[in-house]
């Protein structure tokens, strides 16, 4: 054993002992007529000034409390409830708030636990509130849109669907719905996310410092919770907007029981036939058609005082269909999720409780393209079916979360049906994996000031059958074909991935923090484009495609004030096995795996993040700026030098602010410039036998222009009591009407046969100013 690893037990065994007399606190807030559990309750020590909220099930934690300290428990539309803690150890509380009903207008009282003493890093939560006070894209107060504007993650522009955090690709973020899998969460390529406005009552995202509770991707993890009010009471909202309208109903039953239903649908038809009756743009709408909708759900119920249950589900689909002025060219898109959930919390006692969550997901999308006597159709989908359950056990100070997941996936890659030149091409590619991961994270106060988080994680995964495999001699002739039954294993992989988070508190109001995080991901997603769009594929570790894997080390520092919080944070990630496409997707024969296409590499990226927050007041939003540097390195790929991400961006700033001008009028407004992608561009031209070949220089060598825009918003509020709220919204996107780089072409002019062309690069841009209003009622 090392002296490093010695030290820690030692100051483990010792924190055990030495801190036994401060207690912790596990408590639960309800209402004291129905006992309905009410989420969002501020808990404040009234001796220090500090506390916590209760989570989305009503429950709270406080650590290092003493006997005499007098607890201040507060929430929406209830009575203040004061209460003196008399600990002999560490207890369970039952907090009976009573409502209040008193004839004047709403009090809203807020508490959030200060940033620098959360017990993590390289996160950021927006609520409800500052997601719908953004200024909206086409009527939408979209919750990823406004996620992407803290530092840290990005879109590599606009129309990519891909999200990029911290160097990471757009397959190596966990997206989760109300703990549900969700393998893409874009419509209209990228333009909104399949996350309802009107339903999500929060995201939150984890960079830096991730738990061991969270595996199977490399980067981030984005949890979306989808729950209209905290309450108990019947509400509805709707939403009319440029391009969609969205709706949602929160139903209360018996008790804790409640029903969330939500759903949205586009508007594009609509105009199609506004269009036919007017005359208007009819050549447009009969070449492009353009229709989506989702749905999700969550109903949550309860048995007896430990059992808490919730069922959850949504699905989404996107469909296109283009075709040019003659018809000779058609091309239909279709896409979307399915996914549903279940949830079980029990409550085994005051320091014991035991979480589960049983799932399926599915992907899948579908293009068809005809032009002349030439068709294509293209079929790729993933299935995922899986179960999870945690242990969270309190020992003293020590809080332990340990448990299991279990996956089981199925994927089809590409399914080829195709016709060139009276040549056929028929392929299918289907493959399985299972996924069984364990993991142990305990919180460590070591004292006062100090707390350690440590854990960890260990993830099988097997490659399976059937699979039909080649074997080839030197000159890449197939000599020999074996067929794997179904559940063979072909290639298994162990990996075992640490994660270590320490809390050193300066003073009363600022902190350091550090991190330390191994991840592994066996489900990769690979592009094909130059830009991340529903025809990327899934694929599983095989044999020949290795885990992915990466390292990441993180330094912050953060400081919280009356009404603001700064952070700062430095970070490096190191990436191993990550993949790209050598190639296309379609290949004659079977003999040619999809996967001999895929090429591994790795990657690093640096990165500098600073974040400024005002949460309460008039004026709130912040302001965001991150530094970094990504870059790639594949012995196939420019001669086996480094070159930079395509997604690479030195700089990128965004901020946003939202003022309440009066009690009926809100104005917003965001910011965002970032430098230019990463691009590949030719660096010379020739003529050989009539024909003009580009000679390409270096990977990625070039930058499109730097991407910047301004967005305004306006929030009239019609009318509003105690039942009813009208309300309008006029936002205008890209309010300078800067024309941002969507992609680059070459423009070819002259004749050829003189030898007299002038070849001049055209950029195109994707949105001008989008002017937008939508209008919003509740009840």
């Amino acid at each position: 054993m090392t002296v490093r690893w010695m030290i820690l037990l030692f100051l483990w065994a010792w924190s055990s002992t030495m801190w036994g007399q401060r207690y912790l606190l596990r408590g639960r807030v309800i209402d004291a007529q129905t006992t309905e559990t009410l989420p969002g309750a501020n808990i404040v020590i009234q001796q220090t000034g500090t506390g916590t909220v209760s989570d989305s099930e009503g429950y709270f934690e406080l650590r290092n409390v003493r006997t005499g300290m007098a607890l201040m428990i507060t929430y929406v539309g209830y009575q203040s409830h004061e209460h003196v803690i008399r600990l002999p150890k560490d207890a369970f509380l039952d907090v009976a708030l009573t409502p209040l009903v008193i004839e004047q207008k709403e009090v809203l009282v807020r508490g959030e636990r200060p940033l620098h003493e959360k017990a993590e890093m390289g996160q950021v939560t927006l609520t409800r509130e500052e997601i719908k006070a953004a200024p909206r894209f086409l009527g939408e107060a979209d919750p990823m849109k406004v996620l992407q504007l803290t530092p840290g993650i990005q879109t590599a522009t606009e129309g990519d669907a891909g999200i990029y955090v911290r160097g990471g690709g757009p397959g190596q973020n966990l997206i989760l719905l109300d703990e549900m899998l969700i393998h893409s969460p874009n419509h209209l390529l990228g333009i909104f996310s399949v996350f309802n406005p009107a339903t999500t009552s929060s995201i939150e995202l984890i960079k830096g410092g991730i738990p061991a509770e969270y595996g199977e991707r490399l980067s981030s993890v984005i949890k979306v919770s989808s729950e209209m009010e905290p309450d108990t009471l019947f509400h509805g909202e709707a939403t009319i907007g440029t391009v969609n309208t969205s709706a949602a109903l929160q139903i209360p039953m018996k008790g804790y029981n409640k029903l969330t239903l939500g759903g949205r649908i586009s508007q594009l038809s609509l105009y199609e036939k506004m269009s036919e009756w007017t005359g208007v743009n009819t050549s447009f709408w009969e070449r492009t058609q353009y229709d989506l909708y989702d749905m999700n759900g969550l109903f949550r119920f309860r048995i007896g005082d430990k059992n808490y249950f919730s069922l959850a589900g949504m699905t989404n689909r996107d469909k296109y269909r283009y075709q040019n002025n003659t018809g000779t060219f058609v091309s239909k898109l279709n896409w979307g999720n399915t996914a549903g959930g279940f949830n079980w919390y029990y409550v085994v006692n005051p320091s014991y409780t035991i979480k589960q969550h049983a799932g399926v997901s599915n992907y899948q999308f579908e293009m068809a393209s005809t032009f002349r006597e030439y068709n294509l159709n293209l079929f790729s989908e993933i299935n995922d079916i899986y179960y999870k359950q945690q242990h969270l056990i309190q020992a003293n100070s020590l809080l332990i979360k340990t448990g299991f997941e279990y996956h089981k996936t199925r994927l089809m890659p590409d399914r080829i049906d195709a016709d060139f030149d009276e040549q056929a091409v028929q392929r299918k590619a289907e493959l399985h994996g299972h996924e069984l991961a364990f993991y142990y994270q305990q919180e460590v106060p070591l004292s006062d000031r100090l707390r350690l988080n440590t854990g960890v994680r260990a993830t099988w995964f097997g490659h399976t059958g059937p699979y039909t495999s080649y074997e080839k001699n030197n000159a890449g002739q197939v000599v020999d074909t074996i067929r794997h039954g179904k559940e063979e294993l072909l290639k298994q992989y162990l990996t075992i991935d640490p994660r270590l988070l320490l809390i050193y508190k300066l003073k009363k109001r600022n902190s350091v923090k550090a991190s330390y995080t191994v991840t592994t991901q066996n489900i990769h997603l690979a592009t094909i484009s130059s830009v991340s769009l529903p025809t990327d594929i899934w694929l599983p570790s095989t044999v020949t495609i290795p885990p992915e894997r990466a390292h990441q080390v993180s330094l912050g520092y953060y400081q919280s004030f009356s009404r603001w919080n700064f952070s700062t944070e430095l970070y490096y990630k190191r990436l191993i096995n990550t993949i790209e496409f050598a190639g296309g997707l379609l290949t004659t024969g079977d003999q040619k795996k999809i996967e001999e296409n895929v090429l591994q590499g790795n990657g690093n990226a640096y990165g500098l993040e600073l974040m400024l927050r005002k949460s309460r007041g008039k004026l709130t939003g912040w302001a965001a700026y991150t530094l970094a540097r990504t870059d790639r390195k594949f012995d196939e790929l420019n001669d086996g030098r480094t070159f930079p991400a395509k997604y690479d961006r030195r700089h990128d700033l965004s901020m946003v602010a939202a003022y309440k001008l009066s009690p009926r009028i809100k104005l917003a407004a965001s910011f965002v410039y970032a430098s230019g992608n990463a691009m590949t561009m030719p660096e010379g031209r020739y003529i050989i036998q009539g024909n003009i070949v580009n000679d390409y220089g270096k990977l990625n060598d070039y930058r499109v222009p730097p991407y910047h825009r301004l967005d305004l918003s306006l929030t009239w509020t019609l009318r509003e009591t105690a039942t009813w709220t009208s309300l309008i919204n006029f936002s205008i996107y890209n309010v300078y009407n800067r024309h941002n780089t969507y992609f680059i072409y070459f423009d070819v002019d002259g004749d050829l046969d003189a030898y007299d062309l002038v070849i001049e690069p055209k950029q195109v841009a994707l949105f001008p100013i989008i002017p937008s209003i939508a209008w919003t009622f509740k009840f």
